[in-house]
């Protein structure tokens, strides 16, 4: 039989080790509560900031789609603006072609002579005006030959201009561009 006696002096009584596992258990549970606390904290901290951040991110998405109405606005306005400017381009151009006409037509000494009868230019209006100049209103009036660009009969004026006038027939308008 082995000898059981030494064994009793080193053990410990029960109670003694229970106390000591309930205290190393007690150390444990305040330990892991205080670890756990910390990480709680943390977490506190990071809601915090997450909950920051997410309102921050609200403001700025308000902010952005406000923006965007706004290029969306000045992009349509904008259109708007190159279309008028391209009409009033056309307009413009056009203008500019008839300022030219008119001063084109403004150089020109136009006179009209009424009362020629039809058919006696014999197809040839020019040289009948150029001739016919001279003898209305006397060659010595004219330093140099008389020279007429163009000549054209017109159409016939109304009734109450030709009862006005005594014109019976179309007239002539003669053109010559000033220098």
């Amino acid at each position: 039989m082995p000898d059981t006696r030494g064994q009793v002096k080193n053990a410990k009584p029960a109670t003694a080790v229970a106390d000591q596992e309930m205290e190393a258990l007690g150390e444990w549970q305040k330990f892991s509560e205080k670890i756990l606390g910390s990480i709680n904290k943390r977490f506190d901290l990071l809601d915090g900031k997450i909950e920051t951040l997410m309102s921050i991110q609200q403001i700025l998405s308000e902010r952005l789609d406000a923006a965007d109405e706004q290029f969306s606005d000045h992009e349509q306005r904008i259109d708007e603006l190159e279309s008028r400017v391209a009409d009033m381009k056309k307009t413009n151009d056009k203008l500019l072609i008839k300022i030219d006409e008119l001063e084109g037509r403004s150089r020109c000494n136009n006179i009209k002579i009424v009362g020629i009868p039809e058919g006696e230019e014999r197809g040839r209006p020019t040289e009948y005006i150029t001739d016919l100049l001279p003898k209305l209103l006397g060659a010595s009036n004219f330093g140099k030959p008389v020279t007429v660009d163009q000549a054209h009969r017109i159409c016939c004026p109304n009734q109450k201009r030709v009862r006005d006038h005594g014109a019976s027939s179309p007239g002539f308008t003669s053109t010559r561009r000033k220098n």
